[in-house]
């Protein structure tokens, strides 16, 4: 606990927790609240504080009927204020508190116990208000965690293909070569003049054309063998 601060009251209302303390060293009182919900050990620490109303009210055989909401302990007094709620018989509920308990006297019989249980109360709010203890939910540390799964690489699309003769598609690497068909540069072509030999429109072997006649002059005979006039 901080030797420089003292919780002089704690009060839990409306979804709120509101703390009031001293610093000691400027002697200065301050007050402040909070809205996270507190870690359980604060709230059991109140709780501890409902044997000791539920007694000072008769109500010792009637607990479930008391809430704890807080208390009040001025610093330099010795007196204690137990504060909290009673169910009446209607079904609602009026706040109760108790008187100021002189801690250093014996009036119930139960004040070192209650010096004791506001001490834990002090010490469990310093912790929420000022180290952040609040409710959180604890991971086991005695189970492996679940494995890591790992994404998924997509496989690479294959390389593109490469056109070949006819017609078909070849990927790479692949001979679609047909056997029986003679090697592509054997084969004749069209495009070049003169490499198509012999053969004629329909592949039929034809024989040379003869050469063009020569120029027709006087005396001599035409391509037709008729004499010239």
């Amino acid at each position: 606990m901080n030797e420089n601060l003292f919780v002089t009251a704690l009060k839990v209302a409306g979804g709120k927790i509101s703390l009031e303390y001293t610093d000691l060293e400027q002697s200065r009182p301050y007050t402040t609240e909070e809205k996270d919900v507190p870690h359980p050990d604060l709230y059991n620490a109140l709780k501890k504080l409902g044997p000791f109303l539920g007694k000072v009210y008769y109500q010792s055989n009637n607990m479930d009927k008391i809430t704890i909401t807080g208390f009040s302990n001025k610093n330099d007094s010795d007196y204690v204020v137990i504060k909290g709620m009673l169910e009446v018989p209607s079904g609602k509920k009026v706040a109760i508190n108790s008187d100021a308990i002189n801690i250093e006297q014996e009036t119930y019989g139960f004040e070192q116990e209650l010096e004791a249980a506001v001490e834990n109360i002090r010490g469990e709010a310093e912790k929420f208000f000022f180290e952040g203890k609040t409710a959180q939910q604890t991971i086991p540390f005695d189970k492996e965690p679940a494995p890591k799964q790992e994404k998924e690489i997509p496989a690479e699309p294959p390389p593109p293909t490469e056109p070949i003769h006819d017609g078909k598609m070849a990927a790479a690497g692949e001979d679609l070569t047909d056997p029986e068909r003679p090697p592509l540069d054997d084969e004749p072509k069209g495009d070049s003049p003169g490499e198509l030999g012999d053969m004629g429109t329909h592949g039929e072997s034809q024989d040379k054309m003869p050469p063009p006649p020569g120029p027709v002059g006087p005396g001599k005979p035409q391509g037709n063998g008729v004499p010239g006039l």
